[in-house]
């Protein structure tokens, strides 16, 4: 089964809502003319990401009702954007919306907020809690939000559930630039997204937004591997564009059985580490 998958590498207007809104209805009617079965926004693609105080005046408490317009888009396509959610007990959330067929299917909370460095996360957000499976018209999902992505526990968590895609949506800046090495955020992002495809045997796709905030830079480089973990595709830095990728869902049975490590981690038993 070969599926299109659209990359919305985009550059979101900081702090508001109505546009970026606009413009994600705009991607969506393009990703259809480009038959795609998914379109993908990167991780807070609805409000911007360094918002800090601002935080608390762009939250949705409804999606449903407020995003009647990205929701009623999604007739005919699976849709994934980010916004910033207010829980009924009044936490605040990194969050990312998932629609289908004009249709919301769901929710997923970030659940690890980096806070050291540049980063300041975990005071504005409350983590996440559950790890949602969502079934798309071709067939189970998962959604890591960035820094997810840096908890190999998680794929643990996943290798049981047969999941057939895996998406990764992030707002991660350029940082580490050196002569010889390049972007390092790039290439732990290449690494962290190569691993996943081979060790859950699925194709897996990174979505990273572009574009400038509070003097940090996002690179985009958004990519996606193949099961087993070739890649497949790899945008261009700094560049906003609707990126298009095809994924063959027919080798992820194949890859899984000349790497049986689900069958192994079903049949796993305790193991004792001794020093």
């Amino acid at each position: 089964m070969k599926i299109n998958i659209a990359i919305a590498q985009i550059y979101p207007r900081f702090g508001d809502i109505k546009a970026n809104l606009k413009q994600h209805v705009k991607l969506i009617d393009k990703a259809k003319r480009e038959d795609a079965d998914l379109i993908v926004f990167p991780e807070l693609s609805l409000t911007g990401y360094c918002l800090q105080e601002s935080v608390k005046n762009l939250t949705v408490s409804d999606p449903e009702k407020e995003f009647k317009q990205l929701i009623k888009a999604s007739e005919g396509i699976g849709v994934i954007a980010g916004f910033i959610e207010l829980s009924q007990d009044s936490r605040i959330f990194n969050s990312a919306v998932m629609c289908e067929n004009g249709r919301m299917k769901g929710i997923q909370r970030k659940l690890f907020l980096p806070t050291y460095g540049m980063f300041e996360e975990g005071r504005y957000f409350a983590c996440g809690e559950i790890l949602r499976i969502f079934e798309f018209g071709f067939g189970k999902t998962a959604m890591l939000i960035c820094e997810d992505a840096w908890h190999p526990e998680l794929g643990l968590k996943l290798i049981e559930k047969n999941i057939t895609l895996l998406f990764v949506s992030s707002c991660s800046p350029v940082k580490g630039v050196a002569e010889t090495t390049g972007n390092s955020s790039r290439e732990i992002n290449f690494g962290i997204n190569k691993f996943y495809s081979q060790f859950l045997g699925i194709p897996v796709v990174f979505v990273n937004r572009t574009g400038y905030e509070n003097g940090i830079s996002f690179y985009g480089g958004s990519m996606a591997f193949s099961a087993g973990g070739d890649q497949l595709f790899q945008a261009p830095d700094l560049k906003e564009d609707l990126y298009t990728v095809e994924l063959d869902l027919s080798t992820v049975e194949r890859c899984r059985t000349s790497f049986p490590y689900i069958r192994d981690v079903k049949n796993r038993r305790e193991i004792t580490i001794s020093e």
